[in-house]
């Protein structure tokens, strides 16, 4: 008896926790996040450097640096760079 007392009080009191547990995990919210629209490229340089091998001989590689704009839903936008060695 004292045994389905236990389990009817537990059982009872998940219906009642639960609506509380719930509560915070669904979040209704007024704005979405800002999504990437499109990526252009905005400009490219090239550079001539020079390097030495192990041997104390020089060589020149080209480096060119591209810079793109991120633009997104919200009208802002973010400008980088990326390197590429050729």
């Amino acid at each position: 008896m004292k045994m389905l007392l236990i389990a009817a009080l537990a059982i009872s009191s998940l219906g009642f926790a639960a609506p509380h547990a719930e509560a915070g995990s669904y979040r209704r919210s007024t704005s979405c996040a800002p999504y990437k629209v499109r990526t252009c490229e905005i400009g490219r340089r090239a550079y001539c450097q020079t390097a030495y091998d192990r041997c104390g001989g020089r060589y020149h590689y080209t480096v060119t640096v591209v810079t793109y704009r991120d633009s997104y839903s919200d009208g802002s936008a973010r400008t980088f760079s990326r390197t590429y060695r050729s």
